[in-house]
């Protein structure tokens, strides 16, 4: 298939994908953003929702677009009730916003809050939950929540970093004033490292020969630093979230031109390059392979039909996802038991065997089941 038309194909599946979902790049193609459809959003805030977070509550007194008061029956305000929606909506954590209710008691202090019905991988939100995040802002002021400083949580950077930014941007609305753009050096020195270490393999991409006794290092930086520390990879999760959230180039510039360079750099040279040069897994996978420098070779017909079932995997996700059946990516890959507590049973099962397996043949989960990597290969240019 000529690039030009690969290329064709491969926006139209991406475009389907996406309108199946609902949304394109964080844009709703059939939403119609009006006035009244934005005043809808106050149904989100329900009787219900008040009575089960004041045990008083008969009524409620809309204040403001998403923001309510709670009164008893004797019409005397207990309380107040706020979501982060709509203002937040476009703020993405790992899958998807992450709408908040905020409960407020009658000293403008913060009682709970809530996650509200989100798209977000129920592991990382449990995560989130068991580490206490919700509870960060107890019994603060507006004021002094949208000042404090609460970090994300380790193992759902993402999701926790969506929650953070989702209460700031609306306890901002709620106060009147904009949130202090203060630069997180956290932040900074993971995009940082992350172009430094694209640099790096760049450089071992293009001078082979020369730069193979840095291999060693290149994968125990790629293992440490993209999947131990920041958990930052590719991944058909990942890809998901982007396609249909956009990517967060705040958070994950880093990444972004990574996978840049994956799909750039093979369309022209004919050779793969994030899997081979930068993948934290791929890495794990061949570093485990050192401990025995005698692999068993597969047999050509059954390495055939290995390499099919990989295509097949990838081709069976995107039928499901043209379909419009939604489930977390992240259970059939192995790239979320980086996460450690917030990864799925399946997703480590995969990992576990894949490390052992790699002892024997050479990254097996790489080059016969991975569907990221053949999504990637997919728009390698043939070699002539």
């Amino acid at each position: 298939m000529k690039t030009g038309i690969k290329i064709l194909f491969t926006l139209i599946i991406l475009c389907t994908i996406g309108v199946q979902q609902g949304k394109l790049l964080g844009w709703k193609p059939f939403t119609s953003e009006t006035k009244e459809t934005k005043g809808s959003k106050l149904k989100e805030i329900s009787l219900d929702d008040a009575k089960r977070l004041f045990a008083n509550a008969h009524s409620l007194t809309t204040i403001d677009t998403s923001w309510v008061e709670v009164r008893d029956k004797e019409n005397q305000k207990i309380g107040e009730l706020i979501s982060t929606s709509p203002y937040s909506d476009k703020i993405v954590g790992f899958a998807g916003a992450t709408p908040l209710l905020i409960a407020l008691d009658t000293h403008n202090k913060i009682q709970k809050i809530e996650l509200m019905a989100n798209s977000e991988s129920p592991d990382y939100v449990e995560h989130v939950r068991k580490n206490k995040l919700f509870d960060a802002w107890t019994g603060l002021t507006v004021e002094e929540a949208l000042n404090k400083k609460v970090d994300a949580v380790s193992g759902a950077t993402y999701t926790s970093t969506g929650v953070i930014e989702s209460l700031k941007t609306r306890l901002s609305i709620i106060v009147k004033a904009q949130q202090a753009n203060k630069i997180s050096w956290a932040n900074v020195a993971r995009q940082a490292t992350q172009l430094l270490l694209l640099v790096l393999a760049l450089y071992c991409f293009f001078n082979p020969k020369k730069t193979k006794i840095f291999r060693p290092l290149l994968l125990v930086l790629s293992l440490l630093i993209l999947g131990c520390w920041q958990r930052s990879m590719l991944s058909l999760a990942q890809f998901l979230t982007w396609l249909t959230n956009g990517i967060p180039l705040g958070m994950q510039i880093g990444l972004a031109l990574i996978f840049l360079c994956a799909i750039l750099l093979p369309l022209f040279t004919g050779k793969a390059f994030y899997c081979v040069y930068l993948c934290p897994f791929g890495a794990a996978q061949e570093l485990a392979g050192k401990m025995n420098k005698k692999k068993y070779t597969l047999k050509r017909g059954l390495a055939k039909y290995l390499r099919i079932l990989r295509k097949a995997i990838l081709i069976a996700v995107v039928i499901v996802l043209i379909i419009g059946i939604n489930f977390d990516l992240s259970y059939i890959e192995p790239f979320s038991a980086f996460n450690g507590n917030a990864a799925s049973s399946s997703a480590l099962a995969i990992a576990l065997i894949s490390i052992i397996l790699s002892v024997f043949i050479h990254k097996p989960w790489c080059h016969y089941l991975c569907p990221a990597g053949e999504a990637l290969d997919w728009m390698k240019r043939k070699k002539r």
